[in-house]
């Protein structure tokens, strides 16, 4: 794996072994959570949020917004840490997907 610009391709098998079925299904076969079904919806703890796949530090506590939509918002992120891509599965692009 080449971990120099904080991500990993480790093969699938792996992703697999390494992330819950949650987890890859989202990160790897880009899926989507339930809404207001997940522990950092409403997490007011402070802290740092990272990548649960490559463990690179995305954002933190201070970044986080509650937007009422059922899934964690940032204001922003730490510099550098993620990539605004278009979704491909739709015309506009719309919404966006985020990666770090």
């Amino acid at each position: 794996p080449d971990d120099r610009d904080g991500s990993r391709d480790v093969g699938e098998e792996e992703w697999k072994r390494l992330l819950t079925a949650a987890q890859y299904r989202v990160m790897r076969e880009r899926g989507t959570e339930p809404a207001h079904r997940n522990e950092y919806d409403l997490c007011d703890e402070e802290g740092v949020y990272c990548c649960a796949a490559c463990s690179s530090a995305l954002y933190t506590s201070e970044m986080k917004a509650y937007c009422g939509c059922g899934w964690p918002g940032f204001e922003d992120c730490i510099p550098k840490a993620v990539a605004v891509v278009k979704n491909r599965s739709t015309e506009s692009g719309l919404p966006r997907e985020l990666i770090c």
